[in-house]
């Protein structure tokens, strides 16, 4: 058995000494290590995705305080003719948005600035 045959933790943990195992056919996928440059781009990526949540939940907080203050000092004047069972909805709907809005713009951002700090394509 060769050595590139073997998983990549297996590598590590025998310095090098690979075991003899017999792995079954679909597993050759996992015995092979992908090339790191590819699992730098998706972390790159996932953390860019986890950023672009963070940054949601920070605009959504400072929102929502904001205009939650104007409703409870005058509900009648800032409640547009709402109820509040209306603004509890309006908010469910808009974290939704907000959080579909923050993951792609993480998405986005992470591969914009991977071709730019990186080079190349995707």
């Amino acid at each position: 058995m060769s050595f590139s045959s073997c998983p990549i933790f297996f590598n590590i943990l025998s310095q090098g000494k690979p075991p003899c195992l017999n792995f079954p056919d679909f597993a050759i996928i996992l015995t092979r290590p992908l090339p790191p440059k590819f699992m730098k781009r998706k972390l790159y990526i996932a953390l860019f995705i986890v950023l672009g949540i963070i940054l949601q939940f920070i605009i959504h907080a400072v929102v929502e305080n904001w205009y939650i203050g104007f409703l409870v000092k005058d509900f009648a004047k800032y409640g547009l003719g709402l109820s509040w069972d209306t603004w509890f909805l309006i908010h469910h709907v808009a974290t939704v948005i907000l959080v579909i809005a923050g993951i792609i713009f993480g998405y986005f951002q992470g591969k914009y600035w991977w071709r730019r700090i990186y080079g190349g394509t995707d």
